[in-house]
């Protein structure tokens, strides 16, 4: 995520940083796809090709996604911005009349 211009920005990992990571998930990978789901793979493949693989994959990155961002942490995180609303100026705007 830190490549995208807009992330680049505020999140600069060290190159090592970025392939550990990259290495990582490599390794993950290779062990699910060879070592703990080759017959399910081998099905993905078998009907529905290419395309099953990369819904399969998308499926992980949603759940990934979700697990990390109801992370209480990471929600507190994300809420930070709150603390720097001009919240009068923006109820003056949202407030119904």
């Amino acid at each position: 995520m830190s490549a995208h211009p807009e992330i680049g920005a505020i999140a600069r990992p060290e190159p090592a940083t970025v392939e550990a990571a990259q290495r990582s998930v490599g390794v993950l990978l290779t062990r699910l796809i060879a070592e703990s789901c080759p017959s399910e793979m081998r099905a993905v493949v078998n009907v529905d090709g290419a395309a099953g693989i990369r819904f399969a994959f998308e499926q992980l990155g949603k759940m990934a996604m979700q697990e990390l961002i109801t992370n209480q942490r990471v929600t507190e995180a994300i809420g930070g911005f709150e603390r720097f609303l001009d919240k009068a100026r923006l109820e003056a705007i949202l407030s119904p009349r």
